[in-house]
């Protein structure tokens, strides 16, 4: 039994017309719908692509609006409503947020930041959608379609990732270049009052994410490729990996891994695991443990290049993956 790729589509194809030294046009990241049957990827030519699950088919493109490309690298350039299978939210490099209906693609609104725009999520009630810009924090209303609230004193730098927590509407964390991990309840009023536990990772951080069997735990991978493990309430340090990547044991004729991709937390196991990748498109998904980082398997003949974007948890014995060979690879468990 191992991972293999199921199917596989390259939704902008290269043309014969298309110089040689033209960047190839991939997916950034994933999102799914709330009934799980329809996948949202925003690429680097500003395009956000909808396909079908299950065969990789594209269903439809939701056009690029002049000038504005999505936001590379940080965080969601799209992300679905947690509750309306057809409502989905867009962010470009510059300062809008845009409602679309997926069965029209018809963009239904337009949200209009004071600064660019790093990062989205919207949480699990449909009421809030938070987004992340170069210091600030801002919360708009959902149902009035009005900014609710900025925080402007937690962060000092750069915004990486917003994340709701997956059950409690109120509960946000956010991440920085800064190096700090904030977690705010919402519900408490303000920023001050808000602001519930400061993480300091030490240095920038490129993804910061919930786990555990209540989500009561914080997972933190850095730009200098720690990670670290944290308890969201008390914001007490439990697991400390200096250089996690260099523990990967990745085999000989498969070489080093050279990057981080992702990690993921498995509920049924309650296991975290690291996804790294090679720039020839292999990647290694490693189980953390308290002595390092164990492989378990290899996901490899699915992508010839770097891989940037995992969708893991939606669909158990699926994984879907997006790479800068401009493919879109469905892996399934034989």
């Amino acid at each position: 039994m191992s991972w293999r790729p199921e199917r596989a589509i390259v939704p902008v194809p290269l043309s014969d017309a298309t110089p040689a030294t033209a960047p190839r046009v991939f997916p950034l990241s994933f999102t799914h719908s709330a009934n799980r049957a329809v996948d949202a990827a925003p690429f680097t030519d500003g395009s956000v692509r909808l396909f079908d699950r299950q065969d990789l088919n594209i269903l439809s493109i939701i056009p690029t609006k002049p000038g504005e490309t999505c936001a590379l690298g940080l965080d969601y350039g799209a992300c679905f409503s947690r509750q309306t299978p057809h409502l989905l939210f867009t962010h470009s490099n510059q300062n809008t947020i845009r409602l679309w209906d997926t069965r029209s693609r018809e963009c239904l609104n337009v949200i209009t930041n004071d600064t660019p725009i790093t990062c989205i999520d919207v949480n699990s009630d449909d009421t809030t959608l938070a987004c992340g810009g170069e210091e600030n924090l801002y919360f708009w209303d959902l149902r009035a379609m009005a900014l609710r609230s900025c925080f402007s004193d937690s962060h000092s730098d750069l915004v990486t990732q917003v994340r709701f927590h997956p059950t409690n509407p109120n509960q946000l964390l956010s991440s920085s270049l800064d190096g700090l991990v904030c977690l705010f309840d919402l519900s408490l009023g303000g920023e001050d009052e808000a602001l519930t536990t400061v993480i300091n990772a030490e240095t920038s951080v490129s993804i910061a994410n919930f786990f555990g069997p209540q989500y009561e735990n914080v997972l933190v991978l850095t730009a200098i490729e720690t990670l670290s493990v944290w308890n969201a309430e008390h914001g007490n340090r439990m697991l400390d990996l200096k250089n996690a990547r260099a523990m990967i044991p990745a085999p000989t004729e498969q070489g080093m891994v050279d990057y981080f991709v992702d990690a993921h937390y498995d509920s049924a196991t309650q296991h975290i695991c690291t996804i790294a990748g090679t720039h020839a498109g292999v990647l290694h998904i490693a189980q953390v443990a308290p002595t390092g980082l164990n492989t378990m398997f290899v996901l490899e003949g699915g992508h010839t290049d770097t891989v940037r974007c995992i969708e893991w948890d939606c669909e158990p014995g699926v994984i879907m993956t997006g790479g800068e060979d401009g493919k879109i690879c469905r892996w399934a468990f034989y």
